[in-house]
This record gives C-alpha cells, structure tokens and sequence, in this order.
C-alpha cells in the first residue's frame, strides 16, 4: 500500500468522519424537538431468520428514550474510532470504513444503474409519505438493532461457541475465547469458520431486505451485510454500527428530501458533494484492492506466504514456531497444542 494512496483514504477518512459528526449533531438537535413525537412509534421487536418475523410491539415510549439511546451508543462508538485510529491510521476501523463507504457506494450505483437498464429497478420503501421523524428513527435505529440481529446472532454467537467447544490436537478443549467477544466482536482470524458465517450472514441481511424492499435489492443489501461481517470480523460491533448508521443516517439528516427541518441547501449540497466524491473514490479503492489481490495471488502461487500474513510465535511450552493463531494474540501450537497469549 503506497504513501499516496494512504493520504488518498485519510482525506476520505476525514470526509466521512464529519459527515457522521453532523449526524450524530442532528440527532442530539432534534431529540427534544421530536420526544413527543417519538413517543407516538411503537418500537418493533423483531428476529431475522431469514425474512425478518415481528415478535411483538413496546409503547412509544420506549421508543423515544430508545433514540436516546442511540444517541449515547453512537456518539460513545464514534469517539472510541477517533482516538483508536490516532495510533496506526491505515491499521485502524475508520481507514477501512472510509475505504467500504466509498467502495459500497460505488459498487451499490453500478448495480442500481445496471438493474435499472434491465428494467428491474429498486423499489425504495423510504419515502416523504409519512412524518420525518419516523423516517428519522427507521434510519438511524437500523445501524443498532439491525448489527445486533445479524452480526451478533449469526457470526459473534456462532464463533464464540464454537472457539469454546472447538478441541485441540491432543483432546483438551480450547477455552481462550472470552465471553464479551460473543458481542464484541473483533481482532478474529479469517479462516473457514469466519469465512463460513461471514458468508451466510451477508446471504441473510440480503434477502432479509426482500420484504420491504424487493427481490432486486438483495444482491446489494448482501454486498453491504458482507462489508459490515468483516467490519465484525476485525474491528468489533463499534465499526460496522458506525458504517452502517453513516449510510444510513446521511440520507436521513443532511439533505432536504425527507423533511429535516434542520437541513438546507448547504447540507443537501454537502451531501451531494460527498456522495458523488466517494463514488469516484470507490473506483480508486477498488483498483487497489483489485492489485492488492493480484499481489497476493502471485505470492501464494510462488509458494511463499506475505510477512503480513505469517503471525506466529514461539510456544512457552516445546518452544516451537509451528503455531497457528486463534484470534488476535492469542495462538495454538501446532506440535504441542498448548494455547498461549502472544508475548
């Protein structure tokens, strides 16, 4: 990854980091405003397997203090990705959620245009036809209860049973997997385990969009469930809440189109200046990533595995080197299969 392209996805990083600022700033704005309002949506409790299947309603109220809610969730996410990504900018969740953003933007526009020439465009549910602030809880609500549902319950919960019940080489059970890491999420390997859940929850919060949109949504909304799984993956619950709110809330907030009284030519100008940029970004991004996999490829063929990939350590126990690791500094040793933390 060359110095240029780093500065390329710190501006984007940048760039998407206000526009979320401005986000979270609306919603703080306009949850007084609207507890009344609020008060007067009855909150939807529902499972998502895989179509999603209502279980029951809670009053209103809980509605208006669950966007209070939201309000602390996102904001406390927010500053946790800012001061994280102080450290190691192009290693950190705001370096990859910017590249996704861009990435999904443009790849979501391709798809729309190509189905829209075949004459099977999208259906948009979202819409001017009812109140603002209902769209404004929907919009901004999804980001929170939607990751709970989706990426806890079908890769967080999956892989923390099965690190815990998984059975090492010479029959003890490994039981390094801390609990929290069920929701959490995060610093987890990419090996068929993740890579099977990370595929069947995409597939999941794919189809699950059918019902209220259509059919042709769904290769788009699994493109996105794909993204925000890896988000899961490496960085944790906090990064593919705030990917998925920001695409999201953007479009609940910064242009005029759904009824913000807040909103102005300004911000509807703003956003549609960060939507075409990012666009265009996207198609930078994915070149990158097109050579980065090519790189990649070229190496395995020649036997050789990259120094980024090769993440092992010496085992306290027999002293060997052939060690495989678990999840982010903690490792198997392949001889002895004794579980360590990285020193």
């Amino acid at each position: 990854m060359s110095n240029g392209y780093k500065w390329f996805v710190a501006v984007l990083s940048v760039l998407w980091a206000i526009t979320v600022a401005l986000d979270i700033y609306y919603m703080l704005a306009l949850y007084g405003p609207y507890f009344h309002s609020l008060s007067t949506v009855l909150f939807p409790v529902f499972v998502i397997i895989p179509f999603p299947q209502l279980l029951f309603f809670l009053p209103g109220v809980f509605t208006a203090f669950w966007f209070g809610v939201l309000i602390f969730v996102f904001s406390a996410f927010f500053i946790y990705a800012l001061v994280t990504g102080f450290e190691k900018l192009d290693r950190s969740a705001i370096f990859r959620i910017s590249e996704f953003y861009a990435l999904n933007l443009f790849l979501s526009l391709a798809y729309f245009l190509i189905i829209d020439a075949l004459g099977k465009p999208v259906a948009n549910p979202i819409g001017n036809s009812v109140p603002f602030f209902y769209n404004m809880f929907e919009l901004t609500n999804a980001g929170l209860y939607e990751e709970l549902i989706t990426r806890v319950l079908y890769i967080g919960i999956p892989l923390y049973i099965y690190y815990r019940l998984k059975m090492g080489p010479n029959g003890e059970r490994e039981k390094n997997v801390p609990f929290y890491r069920a929701i959490w999420g995060g610093n987890y390997k990419f090996g068929k385990p993740e890579i099977t859940v990370l595929v069947i929850s995409s597939i999941i919060f794919g189809v699950a969009h059918a019902s209220s949109w259509d059919w042709s949504k769904v290769p788009q909304a699994a493109l996105g469930g794909f993204f925000l799984g890896i988000l899961f993956l490496r960085y944790g619950l906090f990064a593919d809440v705030l990917f998925h709110f920001s695409i999201d809330s953007t479009d609940a907030f910064l242009p005029t189109t759904l009824g913000n009284p807040l909103a102005n030519g300004a911000t509807t100008g703003f956003a549609t200046f960060i939507d075409l940029l990012f666009v265009f970004a996207g198609i930078v991004v994915l070149i990158s990533y097109f050579f980065r996999l090519r790189n990649y490829m070229n190496v395995r063929k020649n036997g050789a595995v990259p120094s980024a990939v090769q993440d092992y350590n010496q085992c306290p126990r027999c002293q060997s080197t052939d060690s495989e690791i678990i999840y982010q500094g903690v490792y198997r040793c392949k001889n002895c299969g004794n579980i360590f933390k990285k020193v």
